[in-house]
């Protein structure tokens, strides 16, 4: 099992590309029934959307673009994070040539997926994209402990702005992440400051002794 903090950064990385997805939107094609002549990928409004919504979703992985033929109007794309061949997270998108649009991000955790990202035609703030990606890394870590508050401590304190550089082909660690609420938090959670480094230390020993990723960041 790969370490938890990588499943934290895929669905922190996945909403990044979801803001993008929404900020370019579905604009449907110049004729919408020209995909029975011509390649959807060939219309001069489809096809450019099309590729821009290719192009972000390639920030999160590679992408594969599907079609059926029970529905020719539509492309679905389809972007996979995975380490060692564990699946981390997914990335799901379908384009129809009317401009209408689906999304779905799937995240897989110790006690199954989650889905915190899903709807038709969505039409969301970053801000709420934000909420629900902290959702689920909060989801990831409750399911991998079992332990509430151990989950938001852990969430809080440690240092877990883990990236995925794809130059490199590596997940890296930003600098000066540290959350500006790391030093107040015992305070807003009206307990002692040790107990809170408790949880924190707890969660991150028993994260680190459940994982088989041995790779030299941990």
């Amino acid at each position: 099992m790969v370490h938890t903090d990588r499943r934290l950064a895929a669905v922190r990385d996945a909403g990044k590309v979801v803001i993008e997805v929404l900020d370019i939107g579905f604009r449907p094609a110049k004729e919408q029934t020209a995909h029975e002549e011509q390649e959807l990928e060939e219309d001069p409004r489809y096809g450019p959307c099309l590729e821009a919504l290719r192009s972000v979703m390639g920030e999160f992985d590679s992408v594969e673009v599907n079609e059926y033929p029970e529905a020719p109007s539509a492309r679905q794309l389809i972007a996979e994070r995975r380490f060692n061949n564990e699946l981390l997270c997914s990335l799901s998108i379908l384009y129809r040539a009317e401009g209408t649009g689906q999304i779905l991000v799937g995240v897989e955790t110790a006690n199954g997926t989650i889905h915190p990202v899903q709807g038709e035609d969505l039409e969301m703030s970053p801000l709420q994209v934000g909420r629900y990606v902290a959702q689920a890394e909060l989801a990831i870590l409750v399911a991998e402990l079992g332990s509430c508050a151990e989950a938001l401590d852990y969430w809080i304190k440690k240092d877990q702005n883990l990236t995925y550089d794809q130059d490199k082909g590596k997940y890296m660690y930003e600098s000066d992440s540290k959350s500006p609420l790391a030093s107040s938090w015992h305070t807003t959670r009206g307990v002692t400051k040790q107990a809170v480094s408790n949880n924190a230390n707890s969660a991150s020993n028993s994260l680190h002794k459940r994982s088989e990723d041995s790779d030299p960041w941990i």
